[in-house]
């Protein structure tokens, strides 16, 4: 699989890179790392995420200037990081070859390549591997951009999908020259006072269903507003929830700008992916979410709750 990647980034002139919209750093760091790597290759390469306002915290990435809001007029070749669907690249189907990178359980394979390891604790280890494969000399960089996703998508190493080959890997890595402080000081401890506002709104709004088991939280438009926030300010928001004592499956409802829900389901034990399918969403056993428009938030969360079984 990792030979018909490198043929088809070889046969191609203008490669375009893509992540899920509202990336977070496994989403950056996955698609930065590739197109540092495809750079090495000689080949012309755009690096893209549809979201205007990119959260701050992942500037230190290198490249992350690069990333443009829109696609290029002219390209042959789109590879996707880290998005289970199409519809989550926030963009119209294009008449290229796609090659899919991801490590979703619920991935749609909706690539013309689809290289998906649904056992990948990040897309990020997905990519190291592939990079090992295709024998690029890797750097600080690039090994930057891989260590920031791994870091991001196992909570600094403590979720469920936290296993061997995370640590061997990370170790690696850090040979390569990855400053472990640098990368936890600017994903962990460069907070804007509009998110610790932000925070202060969320542990107000939090209810506990199903004896304090069930853990819901609710983020509106009108809160990031009064708070100053950004849309990226909520990210990661929802592992307060999950972090009370009693709390397995923590929901946090966040309205959009169109007034519909995404909707995020955290758990330590329970699996909250077979209830995001349940609304057409996806993700991971203990992390998954998905959208939703049904503007009334008590119907929703009812609809949820109905799905939950603790």
């Amino acid at each position: 699989m990792y030979n018909q990647v490198l043929e088809q980034i070889q046969r191609s002139s203008h490669v375009v890179l893509i992540s899920h919209i509202n990336p977070d750093g496994d989403a950056l760091g996955s698609s930065l790392a590739l197109y540092l790597a495809i750079l090495k290759l000689g080949k012309k390469v755009t690096i893209c995420n549809s979201t205007k306002e990119i959260a701050k915290k992942f500037d230190f990435l290198p490249s992350f200037n690069k990333i443009k809001n829109t696609l290029p007029s002219r390209y042959d070749l789109l590879i996707s990081c880290d998005c289970g669907s199409f519809d989550r690249l926030g963009i119209k189907r294009v008449e290229v070859p796609i090659i899919n990178i991801d490590h979703h359980k619920s991935n749609t394979e909706y690539g013309t390549i689809n290289v998906v390891d649904r056992d990948s604790p990040s897309t990020t280890m997905v990519v190291f591997s592939m990079l090992e494969s295709f024998k690029i000399k890797m750097d600080s960089k690039i090994a930057t951009c891989i260590y920031t996703g791994i870091v991001e998508d196992t909570d600094f190493f403590v979720n469920q999908n936290t296993d061997k080959d995370v640590f061997e890997i990370s170790a690696k890595l850090i040979d390569y020259g990855v400053d472990s402080s640098k990368v936890a000081y600017n994903l962990l401890q460069r907070e804007s006072l509009a998110k610790i506002r932000l925070k202060a709104i969320l542990i107000n709004s939090i209810e506990l269903k199903q004896n304090a088991k069930v853990g819901i939280g609710i983020i509106r438009q009108e809160d990031l507003h009064r708070c100053g926030a950004m849309r990226s300010d909520c990210d990661n928001l929802i592992n307060i929830i999950r972090s009370l004592v009693t709390v397995e499956i923590a929901i946090l409802l966040i309205e959009e700008k169109n007034l519909e829900f995404k909707v995020s389901l955290r758990s330590k034990t329970a699996d909250v992916e077979s209830i995001a399918t349940k609304f057409d969403g996806g993700g991971h056993h203990y992390a998954s979410g998905f959208q939703s428009n049904i503007l009334d938030s008590k119907e929703l969360i009812d609809k949820i709750l109905y799905e939950v079984k603790i």
